[in-house]
């Protein structure tokens, strides 16, 4: 039997699976038996991909110094609000301050001081990790995953001929 119809046989079976409630940490190598969605972004706020140092990106390339204000931990909250020779050192998960589109990271970078100074940068690569890309679309993604990763679990059991024998004398 070729895909095709394999396919076209599996379409045509009533597969259905029986569910029950499970707490998390028993769930590893289970499938979900129907959309888990969530109301919320979590975090709430644009983050931080990289350790290094937010600055607000149409300054890059005018001013090579930048004064530190200060540091946000992964996860704190900030109430840092950047001017255009300002910074604010941040890790992986910190909130980016407000006015903040781009982080140096730390390996481009040189502390003198209170001053940060920029040794290079890709502009192309902001390490901002944006709240469009939030849990809510990684869980969508994910549930397709799971799901296209069920499909074909059941074509695993479909009895397939084999195409080419290979034996070894």
């Amino acid at each position: 039997m070729n895909v095709y119809n394999a396919l076209k046989e599996l379409f045509k079976q009533n597969i259905s699976c029986l569910s029950e409630n499970i707490h998390l940490e028993k769930s590893l190598g289970r499938t979900l038996s129907k959309p888990l969605t969530i109301n919320k972004n979590i975090p709430e706020f644009d983050t931080s991909s990289m350790d290094g140092f937010a600055v607000k990106k149409s300054f890059l390339g005018k001013i090579d110094r930048f004064r530190i204000l200060g540091e946000t931990a992964a996860g704190a909250s900030s109430d840092f609000v950047i001017k255009p020779n300002e910074c604010v050192r941040v890790y992986t998960g910190s909130r980016m301050p407000k006015n903040a589109d781009f982080v140096v990271i730390q390996e481009n970078t040189r502390i003198e001081g209170n001053f940060m100074h920029v040794n290079g940068y890709d502009k192309n690569i902001p390490y901002v990790r944006k709240l469009v890309f939030s849990l809510l679309s990684l869980l969508k993604f994910l549930i397709v995953v799971i799901l296209v990763g069920r499909f074909l679990g059941y074509l695993l059991f479909i009895p397939f001929k084999p195409i080419l024998n290979v034996s070894v004398n």
